[in-house]
């Protein structure tokens, strides 16, 4: 047996005050109720020891090893545990007041009816301990690690948990107000119905994380990582996400009223039936990200933010500003939109068929390869917008602006265009087949190339528009201003269109038709 050696020792009672005991095995030693009042304990072994009612008033246990030690009832007072070794040690109603657990390690420690509130627990770990109901609050427990523990109900209002790491652990209804959590962990942890009320989580990770229904009003997240976190109907309201880490984040039925997640990076996270009014999504990245859902989205804020390929399908949108965003093949179907803007937006490839757009501000807007198909635009404001290729079959666009607008190679096909102001507008190679244009402007507009089948042109201003090339076929040119418009080399006017038009004479028009018009005195057709 060594030297200071105790093992298996009865030692009941008896009083070890004072004493230097540093590096002294008393492993599974009987010692109940005995007195360490004041000892020197450093490197101590007291594993699987009874110390049940032990006092251990101010003693220096610095490294010692107690694990699977019974010290429940025991008087810790003053008691320094620095990194010492705790694991499935009992402290069922001990002492602990002032008690230091600097960087120990109490994994599975019981600490059942054992008041924590003045100990101090900087840098331990407490993995696996069931902590459920305890009050932490007000507390220091920075740099603490709760990995895997069982803390439900339990308090952690106005406390310091800075870097303190709860990965694993069950918190459900756990409490947080008002705490400092700054770079905390909950990875894979369950936060069901927490509160995190006014709470500083700045730099906080939930990732992988369960909030389900949790409060967090006012807390402040910025910079937090909650990639693929659940929160389904969490309340976020006024909640600060600035540069936040939400990939696959679920907020579904979330309320996010007057949350700001500018600059966050959203991809692919579901919003689907979130309330979102008055949140701030600018300059974020919310590609793939899904807000179906049926809902009123009002009042939001998307300027600059990356919405690629997002689901809008068979929203209503409010007072949405979507000034500089990026919705390239967003799904934007079925949508009702009321003073939305979509100024300098990307809309390339989206689809926007059987939506209603009436009186939106699309100005500059890029809607390339757009898909508009039975869409109401009328009123619209779509001027100086780039359409090349986009598909406007059977919309309706009465009294819409498109004066500068790019529809090159555009489909309009059956679209109603009645009133719309198309001067200046480039219309190179569009299909314009059965449309309707009656009254519309289309004053020095480029129709070079276009199809123009049966098409109502019914008092329509094409003073100055080039023609060059045009397919007019069966097209009703009745009362449309021709002054200076260029119909050279036009297919498939007849003398009866051309004639049925105002101010025909001042048109310019390509050789073969001067000799038509003033040379030959009968002409029909012009082949």
């Amino acid at each position: 047996m060594a030297m200071h050696s105790y093992v298996g020792k009865d030692l009941t009672g008896r009083d070890f005050s004072e004493k230097n005991l540093n590096g002294y095995d008393f492993s599974n030693a009987i010692l109940i109720g005995a007195k360490f009042r004041k000892a020197t304990l450093e490197n101590t072994n007291f594993t699987g020891a009874k110390l049940h009612n032990a006092d251990f008033l101010g003693a220096n246990l610095a490294d010692a090893k107690l694990t699977d030690a019974d010290l429940s009832g025991a008087n810790l007072e003053n008691a320094n545990f620095k990194n010492a070794i705790l694991r499935r040690t009992n402290l069922t109603q001990a002492i602990l007041v002032n008690t230091k657990f600097r960087g120990a390690i109490l994994e599975h420690a019981i600490l059942e009816d054992t008041d924590l509130r003045q100990a101090i627990f900087n840098g331990a770990s407490l993995h696996y301990v069931n902590l459920s109901g305890s009050d932490f609050s007000e507390m220091d427990m920075s740099g603490v690690s709760f990995l895997n523990a069982i803390l439900i109900n339990a308090k952690f209002i106005k406390a310091k948990l800075q870097i303190t790491d709860f990965s694993g652990a069950n918190l459900q209804h756990a409490d947080f107000s008002d705490g400092n959590l700054f770079g905390a962990k909950f990875i894979g942890a369950d936060l069901t119905e927490a509160n995190f009320l006014n709470a500083h989580l700045e730099s906080t990770v939930f990732r992988d994380g369960t909030l389900n229904q949790a409060i967090l009003v006012n807390a402040k997240l910025k910079a937090a990582i909650l990639e693929n976190a659940t929160l389904i109907k969490a309340n976020l309201t006024n909640a600060i996400l600035t540069g936040g880490f939400l990939d696959e984040v679920n907020l579904s039925g979330a309320n996010l009223s007057g949350a700001d997640f500018s600059h966050a990076k959203m991809e692919h996270a579901d919003l689907r039936n979130a309330i979102l009014d008055q949140a701030n999504f600018s300059h974020a990245n919310l590609q793939r990200a899904n807000f179906q859902g049926f809902n009123l989205i009002q009042n939001v804020k998307f300027e600059n933010t990356n919405l690629k390929s997002a689901t809008f399908w068979g929203e209503t949108l409010e007072n949405v500003n979507f000034q500089s965003a990026i919705l390239d093949n967003a799904d934007l179907q079925q949508v009702k939109l009321t003073n939305v803007r979509f100024r300098l937006t990307k809309l390339r490839g989206a689809n926007l068929r059987n939506s209603d757009l009436s009186e939106i501000y699309f100005r500059r807007a890029d809607l390339t390869n757009a898909d508009l198909t039975h869409s109401n635009l009328e009123a619209a404001n779509l001027s100086k917008t780039n359409l090349t290729q986009a598909n406007f079959q059977n919309a309706k666009l009465a009294g819409a602006n498109l004066e500068g607008a790019n529809l090159r190679a555009a489909k309009l096909e059956g679209a109603d265009l009645q009133g719309v102001n198309l001067q200046k507008a480039n219309l190179t190679v569009t299909v314009l087949k059965n449309v309707n244009l009656t009254g519309a402007d289309l004053r020095k507009a480029n129709l070079q190339a276009a199809q123009l089948l049966q098409a109502n042109l019914f008092g329509v201003q094409l003073d100055g528009a080039s023609l060059q090339l045009t397919n007019v076929q069966s097209a009703n040119l009745e009362g449309a201003n021709l002054y200076g418009t260029d119909l050279s080399h036009i297919k498939n006017l007849t003398l009866t269109q051309l004639q049925s038009a105002r101010c025909w004479e001042c048109a310019k028009y390509d050789s073969k038709w001067f000799d038509v018009l003033f040379v030959e005195s009968k002409v029909a057709d012009v082949q």
